[in-house]
C-alpha cells in the first residue's frame, strides 16, 4: 500500500506566500492547484493564507442545499439521483496538501528564525569577546583565540546546523 504522503505535492511554496492576499492568493491558488479551488475560496472570502489556515473545512460550504451553491457546486462536485452532492475526492486532497504545505512552511521559517537566533547570540558573544581582547593581544594570539572561538561553537551547535 502506498503511503499517502509520498502522493502530496511539496514542492517549495514562494517566499512570500504568506504576504499575498486577495487576487494574488487565488491567482497563487489557481495556479498551485486549478480554478475551481480558486473559486470555492473566493466564494467564501478566504483570501489569504490566515484565513484559510483558520478555516476548517473549505468544501463545508459544498453541503450545504441552496440555489445560490448549486452554480459552485456544479464543477467540483458530482449530483447523485437524490439531488444531493458529493464532492470529487481531488478538490478535498487539493486543500488538504495546501494545508500540509503551508504548515510545512511556517515550521521551516521557525527552524530558520531559530538557527539564525542562535547564530546570531554565539556571533554577537564571540565579537564582544573578541573587541575586548584586542586591545592586549599580538596578531597570533588574536588569530588563536579566533580559532579556538570558531571550534568552540562548532562543537556546541554542530547538530544545530547539520556539520
Amino acid at each position: 500500500m502506498m503511503n499517502i504522503s509520498t502522493c502530496i505535492d511539496m514542492h517549495p511554496l514562494p517566499a512570500d506566500v504568506f504576504d499575498i492576499k486577495h487576487d494574488d492568493f487565488y491567482n497563487f491558488v489557481d495556479y498551485e492547484y486549478g480554478p475551481l479551488q480558486s473559486k470555492i475560496l473566493k466564494y467564501q472570502l478566504i483570501s489569504d493564507v490566515d484565513t484559510y489556515l483558520e478555516c476548517t473545512d473549505p468544501t463545508e460550504i459544498l453541503k450545504y442545499n441552496s440555489a445560490k451553491l448549486n452554480e459552485l457546486k456544479a464543477e467540483p462536485c458530482l449530483m447523485t439521483d437524490e439531488n444531493s452532492f458529493v464532492i470529487f475526492p481531488e478538490i478535498i486532497a487539493s486543500f488538504s496538501s495546501l494545508k500540509k504545505r503551508l504548515l510545512k512552511k511556517i515550521d521551516e521559517n521557525i527552524k530558520e528564525i531559530k538557527r539564525n537566533k542562535t547564530f546570531d547570540n554565539a556571533s554577537v558573544s564571540t565579537s564582544s569577546t573578541a573587541r575586548i581582547s584586542t586591545q592586549s593581544k599580538t596578531v597570533d594570539e588574536f588569530r588563536n583565540h579566533i580559532t579556538k572561538s570558531i571550534n568552540q561553537w562548532l562543537d556546541k551547535y554542530r547538530n544545530d546546523v547539520d556539520l
